[in-house]
């Protein structure tokens, strides 16, 4: 059984609480990572640049009965930007903020652009709730110039000290 991948994050009592991040085949157009140091982030991106219209289909499975983990769902880095990215002969990002999460990231279960299925992972056995999210985004001019290059997603985690108990 494969295990994910583990963040540590330490509250201000001192204790620490695992963040997992659940495994899934998608590193090439999807990663976990904090803005700022404190949201966790999901970013998505196209398979490809150059793609005049974008229509993303997402589904995000957690674990318990809570509340969505999801907060907000934007065009990344914000909607202006990616259309001008588009525009320009990027690839196109969505980013989706967590909140809530205490144990474990919601689980990427399904990733579509343009009717094309990037990936898609089992639910869990457990009890668990899903999240279908639906963004489309067009480019607002003809594309002349396609950019070869890709930028690599690295998850930016947040950087834990050590924390030294003397007897």
């Amino acid at each position: 059984m494969k295990c994910g991948f583990q963040v540590f994050v330490f509250v201000s009592l001192g204790a620490a609480l695992a963040i997992s991040l659940p495994e899934h085949n998608c590193t090439e157009f999807f990663t976990y990572g904090v803005e700022d140091g404190k949201t966790f982030v999901g970013i998505f991106t196209a398979p490809k640049a150059g793609l005049q219209s974008i229509s993303w289909h997402i589904k995000l499975t957690w674990l318990g009965m809570e509340d969505s983990p999801v907060h907000t769902i934007d065009h990344y880095p914000s909607e202006e930007q990616a259309v001008q990215n588009i525009n320009n002969g990027l690839w196109a990002q969505l980013v989706v903020r967590f909140r809530n999460t205490s144990l474990e990231m919601p689980k990427l279960t399904l990733l579509e652009v343009n009717n094309m299925t990037l990936c898609s992972n089992p639910k869990s056995p457990l009890p668990s709730n899903t999240i279908t999210i639906n963004r489309g985004i067009v480019a607002t001019r003809e594309i002349t110039t396609i950019k070869a290059e890709r930028i690599k997603m690295h998850p930016v985690l947040p950087k834990i000290k050590p924390t030294f108990f003397i007897n």
